[in-house]
């Protein structure tokens, strides 16, 4: 809510740079709700899915995973102050990397989770 106040207050066009910096939560959220209802679990009920809740249960670290994505977060943000000054194609492509950028982050975390064969 916050970040359409401020898109409305501000100027609408920022919408999609100040929505991009929250697209790790949204992202991470969304995937593991769609994957808990496609496994017919009650998506409603408290569990460990989320990406980073499985890359610490993969063995790394609770300061591993926290510095991992605040220096991602730290691209985003970088790229999101680009965006300001990016012509439309440019902007185009930096949605795309900020997306590219968590979906490689939630591919880590999964493959990380998978190969340490925890249940």
């Amino acid at each position: 809510m916050l970040t359409l106040w401020l898109a409305l207050a501000a100027g609408i066009w920022l919408l999609i740079p100040l929505a991009l910096l929250h697209a790790n939560f949204v992202l991470d959220t969304g995937i593991t709700l769609v994957r808990r209802i496609f496994r017919g679990e009650r998506w409603y009920d408290a569990h460990r899915e989320h990406f980073y809740q499985r890359l610490i249960r993969s063995g790394k670290s609770h300061p591993f995973v926290t510095g991992l994505e605040m220096a991602l977060q730290g691209v985003v943000l970088g790229l999101m102050v680009l965006y300001l000054h990016a012509s439309v194609p440019v902007r185009v492509g930096l949605v795309v990397l900020v997306i590219l950028i968590w979906l490689a982050f939630f591919g880590y975390c999964e493959r990380s989770f998978r190969r340490s064969n925890v249940k």
